[in-house]
């Protein structure tokens, strides 16, 4: 019977041990899952004030998309328009080449009138000095 009992004292022993060593244990847990929570409560504040600077960075950034896009659309705009004016330009060269043969033809028509007419003012003048010599031979 006494080994019954020194069995049965020494395993209440452990067991007393083993409970102190369990609420100990447990006692910490406590305390570590207080401090967290105490921490999760000062993070809170933090936590919403980084929300809504997200928030208000995915506002801006929606912002600036827009921005960029109206840049985009503005400058396919732009470039639509100095393409046609290239065009245009391109086409006026033409046009002005065409106009600066047409003037020098017409430079040149205008020289052989210059030139005709010399001639013919001479040649009246030269008949009628024939003329005038003529009559006074005769």
């Amino acid at each position: 019977a006494q080994s019954s009992s020194t069995i049965s004292n020494a395993t209440a022993a452990r067991t007393l041990n083993l409970t102190r060593h369990v609420a100990k244990e447990a006692q910490r847990v406590r305390r570590r899952t207080r401090d967290q929570a105490t921490q999760s409560d000062s993070l809170r504040p933090y936590l919403g004030a980084m929300q809504e600077q997200l928030q208000a960075q995915e506002s801006q950034s929606t912002a600036l998309k827009a921005t960029v896009q109206e840049d985009i659309d503005t400058a396919t705009k732009i470039q639509r328009e100095t393409e046609a004016m290239d065009k245009n330009m391109e086409e006026a060269k033409h046009s002005l080449d065409g106009g600066l043969k047409l003037l020098t033809e017409l430079l040149k028509t205008i020289e052989h009138l210059e030139i005709d007419q010399v001639t013919d003012e001479t040649l009246n003048k030269t008949k009628t000095q024939m003329g005038a010599l003529r009559w006074a031979i005769d």
